[in-house]
């Protein structure tokens, strides 16, 4: 088993329900699941709506791809577009930051709507 560590977060109407939902989708997909509170952070770049974040743990027989893979498709499932990015409308989002030890997004370990949901988990 690999263990991993995913960013979640959303900034739409809904995101309360999505967040919400998107934790149960991963404790039906994933073994081990521990998830930090939910908290809001304001969007990176502030030109958005704020998000709903939270970061989960999680451990999996499947390939890094594979999970990544699937992830994708669960936003796509959600309603995520690749006008989000446009927009700023973010649906849902998932991005797994730490895969067995090794940091996959490095970027991630500096911002604190990621920080504030690992430190909730690992101290």
């Amino acid at each position: 088993m690999t263990a991993f560590v995913v960013s979640i977060g959303s900034n739409v109407l809904e995101r309360e329900a999505m967040m919400s939902r998107t934790v149960k989708w991963l404790e039906e997909q994933f073994d081990d699941v521990r998830v930090s509170e939910i908290y809001e952070t304001p969007e990176y770049s502030r030109r958005y709506d704020p998000y709903f974040n939270c970061v989960a743990s999680a451990s999996t027989c499947m390939s890094l791809d594979d999970a990544v893979k699937l992830m994708k498709e669960w936003e796509m499932k959600c309603g995520r577009t690749h006008q989000s990015k446009i927009t700023g409308k973010v649906v849902i989002d998932l991005d797994i930051v730490i895969w067995n030890d090794s940091v996959v997004r490095p970027k991630e370990l500096s911002r604190d709507y990621f920080l504030r949901g690992y430190r909730m988990l690992f101290q």
